[in-house]
């Protein structure tokens, strides 16, 4: 009795661990910056800054330069028009997932719905996305255009 308590307890923490672990959290990069590039001369007046240095933080992401028309995957209208910023907001396996957190449909009974665009790393493509109840669902769109930015 003692081992099937054990062996279901274990069981239930594994299949735990196994769900959480598919998709992973992005975290945010960094990078130095200086407004001074290398051998120049600099003069100011006294208690004015010569030098500005820090730190800054950024996330990749992809700009919608292109929507040919109107449309939906799954019965979820595409939310996002020309000049929208996605960020990277998670990756699994060879996908990375770009979208906005301000568009995630969220109901207190059901999981949520997140659309956006979907980028195979390995292919280099990227095409919209959506993740409902219905389940993941990449929709090609002719004429679909995004870049890439910070």
């Amino acid at each position: 009795m003692k081992v099937k308590s054990l062996l279901s307890l274990f069981l239930l923490i594994a299949s735990n661990n196994v769900s959480t672990a598919q998709a992973k959290a992005v975290s945010l990069k960094h990078r130095e910056y200086t407004n001074v590039s290398l051998n120049t001369n600099l003069s100011a007046e006294i208690g004015e800054k010569l030098i500005e240095s820090g730190i800054e933080y950024f996330q990749d992401a992809y700009r919608i330069t292109n929507i040919p028309k109107n449309f939906s995957i799954t019965l979820l209208e595409f939310p996002y028009k020309v000049g929208d910023i996605l960020y990277l907001g998670m990756k699994y396996k060879s996908r990375e997932f770009y979208y906005d957190e301000s568009k995630i449909i969220t109901y207190s009974s059901m999981p949520s719905y997140t659309i956006g665009i979907s980028k195979d790393t390995i292919k280099g493509t990227y095409v919209p996305y959506a993740k409902s109840v219905n389940g993941f669902k990449e929709k090609h769109i002719e004429g679909f255009a995004a870049e890439p930015t910070t």
